[in-house]
């Protein structure tokens, strides 16, 4: 038996005997990888926690994901089959499934990162109706990771030295940036990162700064490119029946706890961005990552542009065309909440 199949078959028995004994509801949840330790510590004391914060009469399962031997563009499909009640869903992974789940993170399109609470906020309840429609699942909760970043064994300062080296992407949306840029993509597993840094599989990374303290990265990639190539949406995705056997003021209260979850990780990305770019080059404070000593590169304003202008030849107008065939009002929605807000246009 596969490591899916036991911990469904666990949670089947859990949440027998919980309705056996009584009328309690049962949410078998999976969560964030349990070697992102500074992010599971607050979303499973959440989900510890949520039967007593919500006064509801619940029985919660917490399973990290990697628990599970399940591949992450599997995600959104599991949710939506009922196998599991909440998961944790990295959204572009998933875009596979609709290319609408991509519209929130583009690559290339918000180098700097600003202005992208905002326009999630405003791309939300857009989400929300195609996973509602589409997937028999609803967002409980939607956030991102601090900026996915270039980490690099050798110097990065120019869009030059970018072109032949081979860099680790997980989303296409990435490929397609990457590529424009010069460089030849390789898609791995956050998991295969370290090993392929280190045998030279693979010459940079695309990840966040947690992540790559977390994993080790940062003992075997010597620079960080401070940029963001995109910025890795996250949500927490409900079984749409599951949330439709609560009742309507039950419904209420969970989506009220939902939002506090939101917040909760928002602000944990945050705190733990600040943190783990402080620890990757080795300065204070630096309180919940391990110390190292990259060498940080900022990037020059021809640097962002060309990022930019990449973007505009690839990613963009690759997920537009794929997206307006999905759904013929894609790019007019996204140019909208989306790209008025970076002077984009889609088409």
């Amino acid at each position: 038996m596969n490591k899916l199949a036991k911990t469904l078959s666990l949670m089947a028995l859990t949440a027998l005997g919980a309705n056996t004994a009584h009328a309690t509801e049962t949410l078998n949840v999976v969560g964030i990888f349990s070697s992102q330790k500074n992010y599971q510590v607050v979303e499973e004391e959440f989900f510890k926690t949520l039967p007593e914060q919500s006064g509801l009469d619940l029985t919660v399962n917490y399973t990290p994901v990697d628990q599970l031997g399940v591949k992450a563009r599997d995600l959104l499909r599991l949710v939506g089959s009922g196998a599991f009640d909440v998961m944790i869903v990295g959204v572009p992974i998933v875009a596979g499934d609709h290319p609408l789940l991509e519209g929130l993170d583009i690559a290339g399109i918000a180098p700097t990162g600003d202005k992208v609470e905002a326009m999630i906020a405003d791309f939300k309840p857009v989400v929300d109706d195609l996973l509602q429609a589409q997937f028999n699942t609803k967002v409980g909760a939607l956030w991102h990771f601090a900026p996915m970043q270039l980490f690099c064994k050798e110097p990065i300062n120019t869009k030059e030295e970018l072109a032949g080296k081979k860099v680790r992407t997980f989303t296409r949306s990435q490929a397609l940036l990457m590529s424009e840029l010069g460089m030849v993509t390789v898609d791995l597993n956050f998991a295969e990162v370290y090993t392929a840094l280190q045998r030279g599989v693979v010459d940079c990374a695309v990840t966040d700064s947690t992540g790559a303290n977390g994993s080790k990265i940062v003992e075997v990639a010597h620079y960080q490119m401070n940029t963001g190539v995109s910025q890795m949406v996250a949500g927490y995705f409900i079984n749409l029946d599951k949330w439709n056997s609560f009742s309507e003021d039950d419904r209420v209260v969970l989506q009220a706890q939902f939002d506090r979850l939101e917040a909760i990780m928002r602000d944990r990305s945050k705190e733990l961005a600040t943190d783990a770019s402080n620890c990757n080059i080795g300065v204070q404070p630096c309180k919940l990552h391990d110390l190292a000593s990259l060498t940080r590169v900022e990037p020059t304003p021809e640097f962002l542009d060309a990022v930019r202008e990449a973007a505009q030849k690839s990613s963009l107008p690759t997920w537009a065309k794929e997206c307006n065939a999905k759904m013929p009002e894609c790019t007019a929605v996204w140019n909208k909440l989306v790209g008025a807000r970076y002077g984009l246009t889609a088409e």
